[in-house]
């Protein structure tokens, strides 16, 4: 088919919203693949690929070919996570930053997660997203529950694709934190702060200072 198109082939783009091991443990298959790039998973890895000059100011772009989407860095679950916008689909891939599950950060980086919602509120203004699509999803149907982590039955789930509008509810939620994060649901997702070392602490105030 490709062929057909006047195409003698296409070079495949390996990328991820973060560099967390359940993301990037596939890459290892792709080495030596003719026409393929795996982008790395540090902040400068992912910075110099996109375009991306100033980490946390700038927003990056990949061309597909007549079609361009964005990549924003959103910092906070991890320190090179990113989200990519498709102005096509009006879709925002997420990735582990919004959808329909806890949201795990540590405690200490409340501030810059928060700060990157609000950095893609900014990007929201000037760019229609109708759909976040995030990476995964425990929460159920009925508003603020969520499946335990060791729960075989996935019955009654949450849709995986959350409405533009949770932008704001996300972003709301951590701006309400108050003088320190706390494990707290809400009707799409959960907060989950945690220590970076939790032993001999236990939610849902493990972030609360000594």
């Amino acid at each position: 088919m490709l062929a057909a198109g006047g195409h003698a082939g296409l070079r495949l783009v390996v990328m991820h919203t973060h560099g967390h091991g359940d993301h990037v443990g596939g890459d290892a298959s792709f080495a030596g693949r003719p026409d393929t790039i795996v982008v790395g998973h540090t902040i400068e890895d992912v910075a110099g690929f996109f375009g991306i000059d100033l980490w946390l100011d700038d927003v990056g772009t990949l061309d597909l070919g007549g079609r361009k989407v964005n990549v924003l860095p959103t910092p906070g679950h991890h320190a090179p996570h990113v989200m990519v916008y498709d102005a096509a689909t009006r879709i925002m891939f997420s990735g582990d930053a919004i959808y329909p599950r806890r949201l795990y950060f540590i405690c200490e980086k409340a501030v810059e997660y928060s700060a990157s919602l609000d950095r893609v509120a900014d990007f929201a203004e000037t760019h229609q997203i109708d759909w976040l699509l995030g990476g995964y999803l425990d929460m159920k149907a009925a508003p603020g529950q969520s499946f335990g982590q060791q729960d075989k039955s996935r019955r009654g789930e949450h849709l995986l694709e959350l409405p533009g509008s949770a932008l704001g509810d996300v972003t709301a939620a951590f701006a309400g934190i108050g003088d320190y994060p706390r494990v707290a649901p809400f009707p799409e997702f959960m907060l989950l702060p945690h220590p970076a070392d939790p032993a001999g602490m236990s939610p849902p105030d493990w972030c609360k200072p000594a």
